[in-house]
């Protein structure tokens, strides 16, 4: 899982320092193989090489005869290049992606669980105030709302209590052991039935 939100600056090769938090997870779990691309005019995508074929695959899937489609495939395998982080965990960055989505110094590298997006730092700050003002209604149901979902407290009900006592044929005298996991739902009317001596 690629998570949270680093500040960091290009140096003067257009090199990207990747943090050592992030450097440690990707180099114990995905190797020192990077693939940047392009997605959009606002910032790029840089994924782990193992977490980009799967992507890659879905684009060249993708049907030929919409010319939208097209173009996105265009977009994102054209601009898609191999890094390889050196011993410092520095990846160059090609200058026309930076150029395109305007990258000049201060970025910010944000994690996206398999990926990570790369902003211009003040367009992100940007991002972050818009996203803090969005009106939670605007978000649709429940479901997208994580931290507004109820959790309803777990209730047992037994069930076939009628028919599983019947069935049982339990006698008064007997030695029983309710090894079940529910809450005593069948076991518990059976002892009421035969008074003190089924207690």
């Amino acid at each position: 899982m690629i998570g949270g939100v680093s500040t960091v600056s290009l140096d003067s090769k257009g090199r990207l320092a990747i943090p050592a938090k992030h450097r440690e997870t990707l180099l114990s779990s995905f190797g020192h193989t990077l693939v940047v691309t392009l997605e959009s005019s606002d910032h790029l995508l840089i994924y782990p090489e193992p977490n980009w074929r799967p992507v890659e695959a879905r684009l060249l899937a993708l049907p030929t005869g919409n010319p939208s489609l097209k173009r996105y495939q265009r977009l994102m395998l054209g601009h898609a290049e191999t890094l390889e982080m050196d011993s410092a965990g520095r990846i160059l960055l090609p200058a026309r992606l930076r150029e395109l989505v305007g990258l000049d110094k201060d970025v910010a590298l944000v994690g996206m669980g398999n990926r990570f997006e790369l902003w211009n730092a003040e367009e992100w700050d940007s991002q972050t105030a818009d996203a803090l003002a969005i009106d939670p209604a605007d978000l649709g149901p429940t479901p997208w709302r994580f931290h507004a979902v109820t959790v309803t407290p777990f209730v047992h009900r037994t069930v076939l209590l009628t028919e599983a006592v019947a069935a049982l044929a339990l006698r008064p005298d007997g030695v029983y052991v309710d090894c079940t996991f529910g809450r005593g739902g069948h076991s518990l009317p059976s002892c009421r039935n035969w008074g003190r001596r089924g207690a």
